[in-house]
């Protein structure tokens, strides 16, 4: 009964990163995604921390304000393989606003090594650290 529990728990948590990713890929801020769904923004925390689990209903009214099919929540659950750099998807937990997100999701879909390395490079430069 106990690792039923745990997986349950660890489902809700990406789920609740999913949302995350959603929500910042749209451009809401939790307090705008709170008062579209008539919630308040601690809710929505809630959601995406994975404390409070996210009815079958909420998830049709996320996918709809989205525009995308519900089982996008369950992305990371699905998702079996691994890029050649070792992960599959962005996680949202380390993605901050908007245009972080879209950075990230064009730097994945680059799949020459030597681009990679140039966008690196260039990346390094403008944040002024020195490229490895």
């Amino acid at each position: 009964m106990l690792k039923y529990k745990q997986d349950t728990v660890a489902i809700d948590q990406l789920v609740g990163r999913q949302l995350r990713l959603l929500r910042i890929t749209h451009g809401y801020s939790q307090g705008a995604l709170a008062d579209k769904l008539g919630i308040t923004y601690q809710q929505i925390q809630k959601y995406e921390s994975g404390h409070n689990r996210i009815s079958a209903g909420r998830i049709w009214q996320l996918a709809e304000i989205f525009n995308v099919d519900p089982n996008t929540l369950f992305d990371t659950l699905m998702q079996t393989g691994t890029s050649s750099e070792g992960g599959a998807h962005i996680d949202p937990l380390y993605v901050k606003t908007s245009e972080e997100m879209r950075l990230l999701s064009a730097f994945k879909d680059i799949d020459d090594r030597d681009q990679r390395s140039l966008v690196v490079k260039m990346a390094q430069a403008f944040s002024c650290q020195i490229p490895a």
